[in-house]
């Protein structure tokens, strides 16, 4: 009985930041809300066709979940608009590459065209011999 009046009740403290958190069940926030938007309108897409009320309910829960778990999750840690405007804007930034250098242009301009043709690269010569193949065969 003595060990219990001198036994002390361990008191946690929980901390200020646990409440104000950005994610809400370990999901973000942002995927959280997109996916309600998406299931949303998959469900009115879903209600409008003319299906058979069992047939319509039972597709309508299996694919807002589906949607609901895929915003959810997000795609390499995004969220789907995010991951889809990132892809957007790559595909409107990215560069063009090509085999031939910058120089070549001003090369051709300064040289006639037997000296222009020693200095072609590899890649210049399978693209003139590849042409004059393909203009032999057109005109054949």
């Amino acid at each position: 009985m003595s060990n219990n009046r001198n036994e002390e009740a361990n008191v946690f403290r929980i901390p200020d930041n646990v409440i104000s958190s950005k994610r809400i069940f370990t999901f973000r926030r942002r995927n959280l809300i997109e996916g309600a938007i998406f299931s949303l309108v998959v469900i009115a897409i879903i209600l409008h066709i003319p299906f058979v009320p069992r047939v319509k309910t039972i597709v309508t829960i299996v694919l807002s979940l589906v949607t609901m778990m895929i915003n959810l999750r997000g795609i390499k840690g995004m969220s789907l608009t995010e991951f889809f405007a990132a892809i957007r804007y790559w595909t409107k930034n990215r560069s063009i590459y090509h085999l031939r250098s910058v120089n070549n242009a001003t090369r051709k301009k300064k040289t006639n065209g037997k000296i222009a043709a020693q200095n072609e690269s590899y890649a210049e010569k399978i693209v003139r011999f590849g042409k004059a193949k393909f203009k032999e065969i057109r005109n054949a």
